[in-house]
């Protein structure tokens, strides 16, 4: 069934470039129409441009049928389509970018608290030695 799914999803991504390829077709023998050019010049040009067109779309078929099961077997979450598969495969890589981030803001929040830290550290070290020199004032004041 999933073969199916794949095929059908296949031949409908394929459908605006069928129509784009029988629109040109079409104004190609419509130019032969009007310039009285020679009816063989329109199945030359059939003849000659649509192996490619079979050619890329298998060719393209083939490696979307390759990307698939490279990111099902991935994921280990089966995709019925490829535009699933993309969308598992974009949230993976989503989710390795927010990983990243969150990695990189908690490291840059430890530097702010050791930052901290270390100014708090200080200022407790010279307001002990005011306070200090503050009592020793107190109970032996300067003559």
């Amino acid at each position: 069934m999933q073969n199916k799914k794949f095929w059908f999803y296949q031949l409908k991504s394929f459908l605006p470039l069928t129509i784009g390829y029988l629109f040109l077709l079409g104004i190609i023998k419509l130019l032969t129409i009007l310039y009285y050019i020679p009816k063989s010049f329109f199945w030359d040009v059939i003849r000659f441009s649509l192996p490619f067109l079979v050619i890329w779309f298998f060719i393209n078929s083939y490696q979307s049928a390759k990307r698939l099961k490279a990111i099902i077997k991935e994921q280990g979450i089966p995709a019925s389509t490829p535009i699933e598969a993309q969308l598992l495969h974009t949230n993976k890589l989503q989710r390795r970018k927010s990983d990243h981030l969150i990695r990189s803001l908690c490291n840059h929040q430890q530097e702010q608290l050791d930052h901290v830290e270390l100014y708090s550290h200080e200022i407790k070290n010279s307001l002990t030695s005011l306070q200090a020199a503050a009592e020793i004032t107190i109970w032996f004041p300067a003559k």
